[in-house]
């Protein structure tokens, strides 16, 4: 097993590791790494409920803004045409995929598609990961003319899409056996 397999799988808690001495018993520490998982996909299934495809969710309204050519802006543009890049989905990827996901929940099918209706032959069988990615791929398009954050696009997109594609295609990983480079191709464009 590589470092990263080996990195990935302490973060899960699998593996034949050696069990390290916690200040918490066992429990505990399985007890809160699961509230960590509620809390994230508290957070993802909201904005995929509320604000899928645009940039983030409005927590408290329940709505969305496309926030990445909002913050290139001291003001809005009335001639914006931006819709969003849907950057939380893409900001979210490697957390997806080292939460280590199997399961799909009814919101999530909402905005994917129930499988072979369309979605790109997507199975059941597939993690949220491989979905979301194959998502981005097939339907984000950077080529727009909108002025942005660059620290925001930066950290958010092109990190996400490089850690994404390191996950992607990482062997060892084994997360996506067909992916090809297509986030690093859609980053660099």
């Amino acid at each position: 097993m590589g470092l990263k397999g080996l990195v990935f799988a302490v973060i899960l808690g699998i593996g034949g590791c050696q069990e390290p001495d916690y200040y918490m018993s066992r429990e505990e520490v399985v007890a809160m790494r699961e509230r960590v998982r509620e809390m994230f996909y508290h957070g993802y299934n909201n904005y995929l409920e509320f604000a899928f495809p645009h940039d983030e969710l409005k927590p408290i309204s329940g709505t969305h803004t496309d926030s990445l050519a909002e913050l290139g802006n001291a003001k809005r543009r009335k001639d914006s045409t931006y819709q969003g890049v849907a950057m939380t989905l893409i900001d979210s990827l490697d957390t997806l995929a080292v939460l280590g996901n199997k399961g799909m929940g009814s919101r999530v099918e909402r905005w994917m598609g129930a499988p072979g209706a369309g979605c790109g032959g997507l199975w059941w069988s597939e993690t949220e990961f491989a979905r979301a990615v194959t998502w981005v791929v097939e339907n984000i398009s950077f080529d727009q003319d909108v002025r942005v954050n660059l620290f925001e696009a930066n950290i958010r997109l092109l990190g996400g899409l490089l850690s994404a594609h390191n996950l992607a295609g990482d062997k060892d990983l084994d997360l996506m056996p067909d992916y090809d480079g297509e986030l690093l191709e859609l980053g660099w464009l």
